[in-house]
């Protein structure tokens, strides 16, 4: 096997892909980069048995052939090579030779036929997002996602195609988000993307482009015609969310986004990692009080602040509130109460584009 190609097509090519590299693992084909070199293109994939990442670049293929590379030596090697042009060449016993002007490696590779097998999806129903849509939904609903895997399904967005919305749900037991689009496709369909899959395709991807999405069973791949991802799917039944959404409310509260979280921003000067105390909030007499009182001392912020129904006293934990209020995409918002202990919404003051839910906690 022999090749040669662009220093930094490969260099960027094996960053990327080392992404779904397992750093240590009992099997060490795992800890390397599949390198398949055939028909003029240079492919290369990491793989972590649930997650991979393949992607091609143009190649001089003097010897087609395949080979796994360790990926942290590999990419590093072809990182330090002084010219614009990288040569691989493998031997018999597959020991990797990596030239470049005046400087050369030499490591040694494991068989391709240790290797895992990247499972395909091969579907008929396929869904096409604008890349910018898609990094959009996710940035809006992903800190909503559970961090314990008490309950797996949750450890995921939920994405619901079905009546022309795409519908993106995450929740962690105390809030919840949702984000919804616009999106005409044939067919009804919905499947729980894992975080770490939303992260990384997000982050691989940006907001150029198409992403072409495949999904069948417990399997999903997306493809933006320079990646190819590779993710299981969580199985497992999700929340009946829209259960969970009060349908009535007896204080409603219509404000500009910027003017409450600030408020909360100041107060929340009082509230530590260590020490995480609610805010209280109040509604009286046309009054909006932000209050906390913590061991390092007491802060509020009062402000004139009209609003409908009835007065409220309720606490609520600051940081998913202002989680919330951050991924709230427009000025003016409305914020729903049922009660002290009921939920808490927030939503767009025109429209359903996105709906957020924070749990209240006792306060006395």
């Amino acid at each position: 096997m022999k090749f040669s190609c662009n220093k930094e097509s490969l260099a960027q090519a094996c960053v990327n892909v080392s992404r779904a590299v397992i750093s240590k693992s009992t099997l060490g084909a795992l800890e390397g980069i599949l390198i398949q070199a055939h028909d003029g293109k240079l492919s290369l994939s990491g793989y972590d048995l649930e997650f991979s990442i393949t992607t091609c670049i143009d190649a001089q293929i003097e010897v087609p052939g395949e080979i796994v590379l360790n990926s942290r030596l590999f990419t590093d090697m072809v990182k330090k090579i002084p010219t614009e042009t990288v040569t691989v060449s493998i031997d018999d016993k597959h020991l990797a030779n990596v030239t470049g002007g005046s400087v050369s490696y030499t490591i040694l590779g494991t068989p391709s036929e240790e290797f895992p097998e990247i499972p395909t999806v091969e579907s008929d129903d396929i869904i096409r997002l604008p890349n910018a849509v898609f990094k959009d939904m996710v940035d809006h609903t992903i800190f909503a996602v559970s961090l314990n895997d008490v309950r797996p399904t949750h450890m995921g967005s939920l994405f619901e195609f079905k009546n022309g919305l795409l519908t993106v749900v995450s929740v962690d037991g105390y809030r919840l988000a949702i984000r919804r689009e616009p999106l005409n496709i044939p067919f009804e369909t919905s499947f729980i993307i894992p975080a770490k899959t939303l992260k990384e395709v997000t982050a691989l991807f940006g907001e150029e482009g198409t992403c072409e999405i495949h999904a069948v069973k417990r399997r999903i791949t997306f493809d933006n015609g320079t990646y190819t991802v590779y993710s299981r799917l969580i199985d497992g039944d999700f929340l009946e969310y829209e259960d969970t959404l009060p349908k009535n409310e007896k204080t409603l509260l219509k404000i500009e986004k910027r003017e409450l979280l600030s408020g909360l921003d100041r107060v929340s000067l009082m509230i530590s990692d260590r020490m995480k105390y609610p805010i209280h909030f109040t509604l009286n007499e046309m009054t909006m009080e932000i209050r906390c009182d913590t061991p390092l001392g007491k802060a509020s912020d009062v402000n004139y602040c009209p609003f409908e129904g009835e007065s409220i006293r309720l606490g609520f934990n600051s940081g998913y509130m202002i989680d919330a209020l951050r991924a709230c995409d427009c000025d003016k918002i409305k914020v729903r109460f049922n009660g002290p202990l009921s939920p808490i919404v927030i939503e767009p003051e025109e429209g359903n584009k996105f709906l957020y839910l924070v749990l209240p906690v006792r306060i006395k």
